[in-house]
């Protein structure tokens, strides 16, 4: 598992974040926007992060996978959780705006 730890926010708002247990300790990002698009081998995922600060040289292709795993293990655990939020698209299969639980 990926560790990582929140370490401030931009003005803008953005989360700054930081991994606790990689090769990649001393990089501070943030975060952008997430997608996927349909392939014939299944869904390939697209991300953009920004790196805020660091203090070693690194491999920018190793920090793009690790960034790529870190953004799943997200995805997977907040499906886990119950608890992933999605923004800023449309979903074509959606026939309502409101969702209602069964459970009240």
């Amino acid at each position: 598992m990926i560790e990582f730890e929140e370490v401030g926010t931009l003005p803008s708002g953005q989360v700054k974040l930081k991994f606790t247990n990689t090769s990649f300790d001393d990089i501070i990002f943030t975060l952008g926007k997430v997608s996927f698009t349909d392939d014939v081998d299944g869904a390939t995922l697209h991300y953009e992060y920004d790196v805020v600060e660091h203090t070693n040289k690194y491999q920018k292709n190793d920090l793009d996978k690790l960034m790529g795993d870190f953004i799943m293990q997200l995805l997977d655990r907040g499906v886990k959780e119950n608890n992933l939020v999605y923004t800023g698209g449309t979903d074509d299969n959606r026939e309502t705006n409101i969702i209602e639980s069964d459970s009240e």
